[in-house]
């Protein structure tokens, strides 16, 4: 009878992370597409003033905790502005940029290492559009990966428990506890595949 409790205490916390996990990723997808699409019409991103959109960047880079930076790009892929960095990075190899320019719409990344934060993020992106919707530039923002410790303060895990997000390559973006130690690494792919 304990351990079938603890077994249904277990099924418990699990739904009560995955619909953390959940609410938590939707929301914030909403809240970085709602956010790009206006930085997107600002004049100064419209006319990829490098300076302004560094500045503002970077500002709102302090207001956005959660943020590991905000940088613009052009439709080459070379990083024009950005709130960290002045370094010259191209971003061609990523699945966000070739998303954008294929969809001409927001796009969510997957797991990677910030070029210029060198944090684990989850970077979310959006075109910005000249009149004839050719794309002009791309607006990037990373999500700190490290936001998801807060979803598992509120799970009521037992002492010992571990739990690991991966993403769709098995990739592990988050485990609770230690995740600096972890992070990046692909979690028993044998396994985790025939789950």
């Amino acid at each position: 009878k304990l351990r079938n409790n603890e077994m249904q205490k277990a099924r418990e916390n699990t739904d009560k992370i995955l619909q953390g996990l959940a609410y938590h990723d939707e929301i914030t997808a909403e809240n970085i597409y709602q956010f790009l699409i206006v930085l997107s019409r600002l004049p100064d991103v419209q006319s990829r003033n490098e300076q302004a959109c560094s500045i503002l960047f970077g500002q709102l880079l302090k207001k956005n905790p959660m943020y590991a930076n905000i940088f613009a790009a052009t439709a080459d892929g070379t990083v024009f502005a950005s709130a960290l960095s002045e370094a010259v990075v191209n971003i061609q190899d990523r699945k966000y940029y070739r998303d954008v320019l294929r969809t001409k719409d927001f796009s969510a990344g997957e797991y990677t290492v910030g070029a210029m934060s060198n944090l684990p993020v989850i970077p979310y992106a959006y075109p910005v559009l000249d009149a004839g919707g050719r794309v002009k530039a791309i607006l990037v923002v990373g999500i700190k990966l490290a936001s998801y410790g807060e979803i598992f303060s509120f799970a009521d895990l037992p002492a010992g428990s571990t739990v690991n997000v991966l993403d769709h390559k098995y990739t592990l973006m988050y485990r609770h506890p230690e995740s600096e130690k972890y992070s990046g690494r692909t979690d028993l792919p044998d396994i985790i595949r025939q789950i």
